[in-house]
């Protein structure tokens, strides 16, 4: 691990130092300059002397200034001709897998296009929207689940007794099942509809048994934040007496406005995404794989 160098991206430069700190490894960071017709310049403060270096950045909103930074670092660290190990604890453009509709363009495959045009060894992304989807990459790209990480703030913060863990919808099956097996605790999946025009939200009608009951939803990722919200209202209609949200990826203010009005008892994100309810922290999974990989 002595050969290798952290480096910040403008995204992720708090989450960037906690990696780099767990590691003990040494810390680099980009600077930024946001120029008046909104394009972006990075530079390399202080260029590593490691053979290898461990480049984080998110791509949360605004997503593409973002990526486009990435692009830029990547080319320069490229260039100079670095090993690198791409962190992107939240990726985005990885919802448009395929061609959902006539027409579409595959907007996680253009980018997994892109991304091959750089001296990438490997990349680590957290919650993943879709990890299939992660074949479009031609290089090693491995997905790390934040569901311990939720469920232990859970055990730790609150009480768990007549509590129900709950996926808004059943894609999040496979999240809410492991979230549930470590709490020990039963769980269960709404069935939710979207309309892939209008974006309307829609739960199905079903007897669930919820009266009294503590909810922990979990979910990988909160956009407007509408999906949540009409999920606890649902429970909250059928008797929960407690609605709590832990959520791997929060990437919208307007979301945390709303669901602020909402009936959620409170909300819950990690630091994949900086914001006020960044409570859990990412770094320590991180940093453990790095750890054993490398």
């Amino acid at each position: 691990m002595k050969e290798i160098t952290v480096v910040g991206g403008p995204a992720s430069l708090n989450l960037a130092k906690r990696i780099a700190k767990k590691l003990n490894l040494p810390y680099k960071s980009f600077s930024l300059k946001i120029f008046p017709d909104g394009e972006s310049k990075v530079r390399l403060e202080e260029v590593p002397n490691t053979k290898g270096v461990i480049l984080v950045q998110s791509t949360y909103p605004p997503v593409d200034r973002h990526w486009m930074q990435l692009f830029f670092m990547l080319s320069f660290l490229t260039e100079k001709a670095y090993d690198i190990i791409l962190v992107v604890p939240y990726f985005g453009y990885s919802r448009q897998d395929k061609e959902f509709l006539k027409g579409e363009a595959i907007s996680l495959k253009v980018i997994a296009d892109l991304l091959s045009n750089f001296w990438i060894k490997e990349m680590i992304t957290l919650d993943f929207h879709n990890p299939k989807a992660l074949s479009y990459f031609k290089f090693p790209a491995y997905n790390l689940s934040t569901v311990p990480l939720l469920a232990e703030y859970a055990k730790k913060n609150f009480q768990l007794i007549d509590s129900l863990c709950v996926s808004p919808d059943l894609g999040g099956s496979s999240r809410v099942k492991e979230f549930s097996k470590i709490l020990e605790i039963p769980y269960l999946s709404l069935e939710k509809s979207r309309d892939k025009i209008t974006g309307e939200i829609s739960l199905k009608d079903a007897e669930i048994q919820v009266s009294n009951k503590t909810i922990f939803i979990v979910d990988d990722i909160i956009s407007t934040g509408k999906s949540i919200v009409k999920a606890t209202k649902f429970l909250k209609e059928r008797g929960a007496s407690k609605v709590y949200a832990l959520i791997s990826h929060i990437i919208s203010s307007n979301a945390l406005k709303i669901i602020k009005e909402s009936d959620i008892d409170e909300l819950i994100g990690t630091n994949t995404i900086p914001n006020r309810i960044s409570k859990v922290d990412v770094s320590e999974i991180v940093s453990s794989y790095i750890e054993k990989k490398w």
